[in-house]
């Protein structure tokens, strides 16, 4: 048992759309990617609510079956069990997601730094400050 034809459709559109939203990140069109990433905010958001609606529509626990994997039968009659990832699919997906990571910081040494961090490393100001830290830290050290 896996998802229904709409929720197949869902997940399909949320990963599509996380994908455009990487990708339009890194290629720096800002108002494309705040238009992208705002209309997957309010999919994922539909996307929840419709889960909480089902649930209470079916009397099936959707958010635990997400969890666990499984469903109860005795609510699906005469329905086969999914069939089981490959055994590859999670070593697959750690090295897409290493190299998605990697990737974005090739191309942006920013990506993973707070923004204010950001800001004072386009400045220069990062390594002075770091600098002065440490410096603040030593005389700290030594009274």
């Amino acid at each position: 048992m896996g998802h229904n034809p709409l929720g197949a459709i869902s997940v399909l559109v949320l990963l599509s759309l996380t994908a455009a939203t990487v990708i339009s990140g890194l290629a720096g069109g800002e108002d494309a990617h705040g238009a992208i990433a705002f209309v997957l905010l309010a999919l994922v958001a539909l996307h929840v609510a419709s889960i909480v609606l089902m649930s209470h529509l079916t009397k099936d626990n959707l958010i635990m079956a997400m969890v666990t994997g499984t469903k109860d039968a005795s609510l699906h009659p005469g329905a086969q069990d999914a069939e089981p990832p490959a055994r590859l699919a999670v070593p697959v997906a750690a090295i897409v997601i290493g190299t998605a990571a990697y990737s974005a910081t090739r191309f942006d040494v920013q990506t993973f730094m707070p923004h204010d961090v950001a800001e004072g490393v386009e400045a220069g100001e990062a390594t002075s400050h770091h600098a002065g830290h440490q410096t603040a830290e030593r005389q700290t050290d030594d009274d």
